[in-house]
């Protein structure tokens, strides 16, 4: 678990497969073992991991929350949407659950419950991330005014963000709000994200001059 915690991955899943190997129905050594996996992406095989922990009696809500992600990961999101149900049985405020769950349900084309999932993650826990899911739903359904409010969570919450590959810009210039006081003033914009976005809203040019 140190190892884990360190990041030192390889020599976390050697230590998990040691202690497999002197004591095979340690449910936990499992569940680590498949987290382990699961974090170095090699979702095929930490799902095996999980099933045996499960196998075992390991019956916990974590558990069915990670088996969960690795199924998503793996594309069998009905399945993923079964184990994180079952987490939440277990444990209804597991806000990561809530929220992979309103994910997964965003992918389904279920925007209504994903909306209804997303809204109770940010009550559990208020993260960008969160927010920027719950605004991307909210201009889906043509909520304009909340969901541009929660998008701007995208500098903290996308993640492209966490890979470095999407930063606010730096500028002095103070970010335009809309007032009105300042329609004598210019206005620069910038592209702060790929081509088909930027070609998406040069149409509201005319409105925000």
């Amino acid at each position: 678990l140190d190892l884990m915690k360190s990041r030192a991955m390889k020599k976390a899943l050697a230590c998990f497969d040691s202690a497999l190997a002197i004591e095979p129905e340690l449910a936990p050594a499992h569940f680590n073992r498949g987290n382990v996996l699961s974090v170095m992406a090699q979702f095929d095989k930490a799902l095996p991991s999980y099933d045996q922990a499960l196998v075992l009696g390991l019956n916990v809500a974590g558990l069915h929350y990670r088996r969960g992600l690795a199924l998503y990961e793996l594309s069998r999101l009905q399945e993923a949407l079964a184990s994180y149900d079952r987490a939440l049985a277990m444990q209804p405020d597991m806000a990561p659950a809530v929220y992979s769950r309103g994910f997964l349900l965003q992918d389904l084309g279920r925007l209504d419950e994903a909306k209804d999932s997303y809204e109770r993650a940010l009550v559990l826990q208020p993260t960008p991330q969160v927010k920027l899911s719950l605004g991307m739903a909210y201009l889906a359904e043509g909520r304009w005014r909340e969901g541009w409010e929660y998008y701007e969570s995208r500098w903290e919450g996308a993640h492209e963000t966490g890979k470095s590959s999407f930063r606010r810009p730096v500028t002095s210039l103070p970010q335009w709000n809309g007032e009105a006081v300042t329609e004598q003033e210019g206005l620069l914009l910038f592209a702060e994200q790929g081509l088909g976005d930027m070609m998406q809203f040069c149409r509201y040019l005319p409105l925000a001059a």
